[in-house]
């Protein structure tokens, strides 16, 4: 413990000598730049031009031109920029400049973009996928969607969710993360904010498949980041909005929305306001024979209705050309409300049926505050950022019970009880991270990381038909302690011709549980020390670099959420019961995976993993009355392997596709269990672009089975559809969309555990229709708001 105290130490301490050197900086050298821009002698007004740092294209400085075509842009530091413009109807420029003193460009000449057709401009709408070294993005900035963040995941090559759980290229256990920050939910509540975040607020989503040391180790599956779009105009602007859906036969939902941003100088502000109320049901059947040759049968249908209402508000301040800071605040504070109706009949000598009503109430108030200092230390864009961040969940979750039992119709006996867990987080977490960019090709990272997170949870009985002493009894408090500090260090460079990016992450963990009461005092405490590794490489050849060769590899870590150590008791239906399990341990990954690029279009890869101490979800069978507790083990491991291929194609320069290909292979083996199942995914996103602003898009996916767990499921296919229309001079957007036009999202799945095969049936409200309204208003030039980057995002997403 000594040892890593003082690792934790010396860390700190080269980071802050690193930044120290910094201060001998002289006197900043500021540049400006300017030009005209035509076509065939024509000046191009309200044209957008950004200046963007050449190794992380991060924005430095943008503007537009006038009515005479013109630009210009002050303030510019010393050293490589990537200059880009855009306008529409016209083809992208690009540019590296390097700025030594003032650059006059004289006149650029734009030319013309082909989807200019009967004199009214078509953007091309498709999600224009292109990979970055560690990662593909999908650009969803002209493209019509319609649908939800949560839809367009699946539509990423690789990504698939099943449930409140997202695999990318087979490995279950992908983070979510939006604007680099992780998303603070987790389960049903991250499924119902990415169901609410709106398609037309997202610029693009990047899929890192192998993340490097830089990143937190949790998250054996690979990194989802969705970028949120940025109004980039000095002044007000913002946006007004509202979703209204309805599940075809079943329940309506609507979400109001609406953002403003405000920039004056230095100083920047954002707001979002959000509200989201829906109704879904769901429908799950499951059977099972058991070894006494019983069978068991269970129809359960369920109906929710879910309200959230969410707040974000962050504001930034450039003290100098070089140094900012940023505050940020998210509130997110929701209520999910529950009923469960419950069928089950048991075949055994003597024949029961109980039928039962299982409702519940969960509210959540959320709360989170962070703190940003970053500080370029020098022209080349080297930085140093110094985050703080501080959490509050509370959550008050109720749930009561109602069952009746029959034997040949003859009524047998009653239950009714209320379980309640109520339980507060806090979560304080102070981040360090240092990036030297060394001369033309290298930057040099590293950085330190500590967390605590406090819980306190109470469980609690309520029978009606009894006094409190008969079932005090049976109440326990579960109280939970976590310590990480961490560490990384991290080089990208370039060696005769190919780029290589190595670093090492070091995660020491400490953990202390403890349970009282209901006759299970229990101290539970773990600490370890892991180092977690990363690598790729890159080499480019041909001309504009026609072929490229990936090769990386990575060690993972997932830890189990908190909600899964908690031993609460909830019940499902009349004879299943859901528990948490405080002596899971984490569970690892390491992959590796190879990958040709063909005309930065065409892609193909082989990607393989083993995975240890898999954090399984087991069913365990009472088979003297047929019960069954569902909960999580560490459970044998996972060898896996993957080939992907991805084939975009343009069937007319209106009509454009994007196609991937995937063939999965999976091998458990376990003392309890062993599989081995081999599988395809197919993905195929259409994208339809038609004169006067009209747009249209078609997307689909088939797999002939997943593998979760322990659980295997059989097809699963979706497809869906949505238009748009842009009027207003582009302002207002009115879009239509249907999901799951077919209703084939649903699934059967077989679970294997020991001797027990249980069947099971899922169907949910996946085929909704959607109309969305969306009014954009701006005043004012060109800006960029500056992401607040916040230290605790890993700890957040175990909520």
């Amino acid at each position: 413990m000594q040892k890593i105290k003082m690792m934790n130490k010396i860390l700190l301490l080269i980071l802050l000598s690193c930044a120290s050197i910094q201060t001998t900086f002289g006197q900043t050298v500021k540049h400006s730049l300017k030009g005209k821009l035509s076509n065939n002698n024509i000046p191009i007004s309200s044209s957008t031009i950004k200046l963007k740092n050449l190794l992380n294209e991060q924005l430095v400085n943008g503007a537009t031109s006038n009515e005479e075509g013109d630009f210009s842009i002050d303030g510019i530091l010393s050293g490589q920029f990537l200059l880009s413009i855009s306008s529409l109807g016209f083809n992208e420029y690009t540019d590296t400049l390097k700025f030594l003193g003032d650059i006059d460009l004289g006149t650029i000449n734009l030319d013309e973009s082909s989807e200019y057709i009967d004199e009214v401009t078509v953007s091309v709408n498709r999600p224009k996928f292109h990979r970055e070294k560690d990662r593909l993005i999908m650009d969803l900035s002209k493209e019509i969607v319609g649908v939800s963040s949560l839809v367009l995941l699946n539509r990423l090559p690789g990504v698939f969710v099943l449930g409140e759980s997202i695999s990318i290229k087979g490995v279950s256990g992908g983070r979510v993360m939006v604007n680099g920050k992780l998303i603070n939910l987790s389960g049903e509540d991250l499924m119902q904010y990415l169901s609410s975040l709106r398609s037309e607020d997202i610029e693009s989503i990047e899929v890192i498949y192998q993340a490097s040391a830089k990143y937190d180790a949790s998250g054996s599956g690979g990194i989802i980041n969705i970028k949120l779009r940025k109004n980039i105009e000095e002044g007000l602007s913002g946006r007004i909005g509202l979703d209204y859906s309805n599940g075809v036969g079943k329940f309506p939902g609507y979400s109001p929305s609406t953002s403003f941003q405000y920039k004056r100088g230095r100083f920047s502000t954002n707001l979002n306001l959000s509200y989201l109320k829906d109704k879904q049901f769901e429908k799950l059947d499951q059977s099972r024979n058991m070894l006494d040759s019983s069978f068991y049968l269970a129809n359960n249908y369920d109906e929710s209705i879910y309200r959230k209402k969410n707040i974000r508000f962050s504001t930034n301040y450039a003290i100098s050309e070089r140094i900012n800071i940023g505050i940020e605040y998210t509130g997110m504070f929701s209520e999910l409300r529950d009923t469960l109706s419950s069928n089950s009949q048991l075949q055994m000598k003597d024949n029961i049926n109980s039928l039962g009503i299982f409702s519940s109430l969960s509210k959540t108030n959320f709360s989170n505050i962070g703190l940003n200092y970053t500080w370029e230390t020098d022209s080349l864009g080297s930085k140093l950022q110094i985050l703080s961040d501080f959490v509050y969940n509370g959550k008050r979750n109720r749930n009561e019970t109602m069952s009746s039992h029959y034997q040949n119709e003859t009524h047998l006996s009653d239950t009714a009880f209320v379980f309640s867990n109520p339980n507060n987080v806090k979560i304080i977490t102070g981040d360090l991270k240092y990036d030297k960019i060394i001369g033309k090709s290298s930057v040099l990272s590293l950085g330190s990381k500590i967390s605590n997170t406090k819980i306190e949870n109470n469980n609690s009985y309520e029978f009606p038909n009894l006094n409190k002493a008969d079932y005090s009894e049976l109440n326990f408090t579960y109280n939970y302690n976590e310590l990480i500090t961490s560490g990384y260090l991290l080089l990208e460079t370039k060696f005769k011709g190919i780029d290589f990016n190595l670093g090492v992450r070091m995660e020491n963990t400490e953990v202390k549980g403890k349970v009282s009461g209901a006759n299970q005092d229990t101290s539970i405490t773990s600490s370890y020390l892991n180092f977690f590794p990363s690598f790729s490489s890159q080499y480019e050849w041909g001309e504009n670099a026609k072929n490229v060769l990936i090769l990386s590899a990575n060690r993972r870590i997932d830890r189990p959420s908190y909600l899964e150590l908690n031993p609460y008791r909830y019940f499902i239906d009349n004879y299943t019961t859901q528990t948490g399990n405080p002596y899971l341990t984490p569970q690892y990954t390491t992959s590796a995976d190879l990958g040709y690029l063909f005309r930065q279009r065409y892609y193909l890869s082989l990607g393989v993993y083993k995975t240890k101490d898999i954090m399984n979800q087991v069913f365990i069978t009472n088979t003297n009355d047929a019960t069954m507790l569902i909960t999580k083990q560490n459970a044998g491991e996972k060898n896996g392997m993957n080939l992907t291929l991805s084939i975009p194609h343009d069937f007319f320069p209106w009509w454009n596709s994007y196609n991937n290909f995937q063939l999965n292979r999976a091998k458990v083996n376990s003392s309890n269990f062993s599989f081995l199942n081999n599988s395809f995914l197919i993905q195929t996103n259409h994208a339809f672009s038609f004169p006067k602003n009209w747009q249209a898009s078609l997307n689909a996916f088939y797999t002939n089975g997943m593998v979760e767990g322990n659980i295997v499921t059989d097809d699963i296919a979706s497809v869906d559809l949505a238009i748009q229309k842009r009027t207003f001079k582009d302002k207002l957007l009115i879009k239509a969309s249907v999901s799951d036009l077919f209703y084939t999202s649903g699934y059967s799945a077989t679970s294997l555990y020991n001797n027990d095969v249980i069947k099971i049936k899922k169907r949910h409200q996946s085929r909704v229709f959607t109309i969305s309204l969306s009014y954009n208003f701006n005043f004012g030039q060109i800006f960029e708001f500056k992401d607040v980057t916040k230290s605790n995002d890993d700890e957040k997403n175990r909520l």
